[in-house]
């Protein structure tokens, strides 16, 4: 009889993802007018700054700085100390956005935030913790910034 009871206690949750993003890389093509209208003198100059680069990349010349951006060098060691999970709470509290290394889970209070109900994937992101992420006014939608802005 209690195994019985035990069994009836055991109810199954059907789950389902409510939107999943994929990412999609747009193409921006030049339209064969614009193609027409670039000068002889542009297409040296585009093609002598392009082998330039490309030169001194090959020989091993950095092409970055050594912190992300021109902010203090203390400031930035202590953010990239950081935790690059980002957590975004919505205005009521009935949800929640996780943001990973690599992707975004919504979470809802209903269960507990045990389930997860919407998951995309980002790109690789080489500063995580610089992200930022806020819930719209009808928490419809989360919006997650890349860490280059």
């Amino acid at each position: 009889l209690d195994v019985e009871s035990k069994s009836s206690d055991n109810i199954l949750y059907d789950l389902s993802v409510l939107a999943e993003w994929k990412l999609d890389n747009e193409l921006f093509a030049r339209s064969s007018k614009d193609k027409l209208n670039t000068s002889l003198i542009g297409r040296v100059s585009s093609l002598t700054r392009r082998s330039a680069w490309t030169f001194l990349r090959s020989i091993g010349v950095p092409m970055q700085m050594p912190t992300p951006c021109l902010l203090p060098e203390q400031l930035v060691r202590l953010k990239n100390s950081q935790n690059p999970w980002q957590i975004a709470v919505s205005s009521t509290g009935t949800w929640i956005a996780i943001a990973q290394e690599s992707c975004i889970e919504i979470r809802s209070l209903r269960d507990g935030l045990e389930s997860t109900y919407g998951r995309g994937i980002f790109s690789h992101d080489p500063y995580p913790q610089w992200r930022c992420m806020v819930w719209s006014e009808d928490e419809s939608m989360v919006a997650c910034s890349r860490s280059s802005g």
